[in-house]
């Protein structure tokens, strides 16, 4: 659209802009054929190098961060500069007309000097695309981009201290008389959010209650059951849909609700670490480490609100949640089953959960003792 719209405007802006392109039809048409040759072959050889560094991240670490790569801003923005860069000098290219023998010649000076800064920042991005690219892959780094990311959606989920739980009557809860079961229509894939509005709307509308025995990254199957619906009248099965419809699947589980997801990356990169393949027991370290970051913080949390309300207080849904005590036991069992033949693993996972056990709230001091057994029964395996 600039490359249509800025030579129709070129006259009047050529006489208040110092600077401009200066050469002729011919000039133009040459810089303008270079600027577009040039940017559809860098562009070629950045989509190259990005999915060599794909490769190797999925290789070295899991191949569930290839997405942390794909979302960084500076890769997106490098590729969509160098392709606007070619898009628009072709597009100027056909707004330059005659030569420099012709009286009717035309070259949209300002638009020719746009491209060449296009190619100037062009320039800039792909230095900062190297720089971004090259750290990105430094184990690191990777690690602590996918614990900060998690932190984050922690912060988003969990509540702070327990004042920030918001709390219903439970007492006015729906006296059902009546239990449907909830199915899955024909899609599958990875829960990736539930629309809680949606739902308590529905079941306010229907008299009912919700119970979804699913948590967010459970995979489901086509026809699978979700949960159960309460209510004490019948309800048309097809108004099931709607419900069915607040839950949102994909193919790919992500970090924007889901706190699992980012644990289940760290541990996957500790276990290939721990691989005989492998055997780099420091990068395992380091996966341990930044989760012990993130359950540090979970365990500090109060339980994330399993159960929705309506504005009259009565209970219209609820769903399995992730919390401290779902996501440590499995995390720690784990890793310690591949790191029951180092050394240094063990002691690590046993310091992890020391230290998680003074500064836990209550009700997770259960888990943690669990916890502390399956490390022990691993060392004596």
């Amino acid at each position: 659209m600039l490359g249509l719209a800025l030579p129709l405007m070129d006259r009047w802006l050529v006489e208040h802009l110092p600077f401009v392109f200066q050469g002729g039809a011919d000039g133009a048409r040459s810089v303008l054929s270079t600027v577009a040759t040039a940017m559809i072959s860098v562009t070629g050889l950045v989509f190259s190098i990005t999915m060599v560094v794909l490769q190797l991240a999925s290789s070295q670490f899991s191949p569930r961060v290839l997405s942390t790569f794909l979302e960084r801003r500076i890769v997106q923005i490098t590729l969509g500069v160098f392709t606007g860069s070619f898009l628009y000098a072709l597009t100027v290219l056909r707004s330059v007309k005659g030569n420099s023998s012709s009286r009717d010649e035309f070259v949209p000076q300002t638009s020719v000097t746009l491209a060449y800064l296009y190619v100037v920042a062009s320039v800039l991005l792909f230095v900062a695309f190297i720089h971004q690219i090259t750290t990105a892959v430094q184990v690191s780094v990777a690690i602590a981009d996918i614990g900060e990311r998690t932190r984050r959606c922690i912060d988003m989920i969990a509540p702070e201290s327990d004042e920030d739980v918001p709390t219903g009557q439970s007492d006015k809860g729906y006296p059902a008389s009546k239990r449907t079961d909830l199915l899955l229509d024909d899609r599958h894939g990875h829960i990736v959010g539930i629309n809680a509005v949606a739902l308590v709307e529905w079941a306010q509308e229907h008299e009912a209650y919700v119970e979804l025995t699913v948590s967010l990254g459970d995979f489901l199957v086509p026809e699978q059951r979700l949960g159960f619906v309460h209510s004490s009248r019948d309800i048309d099965g097809s108004d099931f849909k709607h419900i069915v419809r607040t839950i949102r699947t994909a193919a790919q589980r992500t970090l924007d609700s889901d706190l699992g997801f980012g644990l289940r990356q760290l541990v996957d990169i500790a276990e290939r670490a721990l691989s005989p393949g492998i055997n780099d027991p420091t990068t395992a370290e380091q996966a341990i480490n930044e989760a012990h970051v993130v359950l540090h913080l979970l365990a500090q949390r109060p339980m994330p609100q399993d159960t929705w309300y309506d504005e009259e207080d009565q209970l219209r849904g609820s769903y399995r949640t992730q919390s401290f005590n779902s996501e440590l036991p499995w995390s720690v069992r784990e890793i310690a089953y591949y790191g029951k033949d180092s050394v240094r693993i063990i002691p690590l996972l046993k310091q992890m959960l020391d230290s998680l056990a003074e500064v836990a709230r209550p009700e997770y001091a259960c888990t943690i003792e669990d916890a502390k057994s399956i490390v022990g029964q691993s060392q004596q395996s």
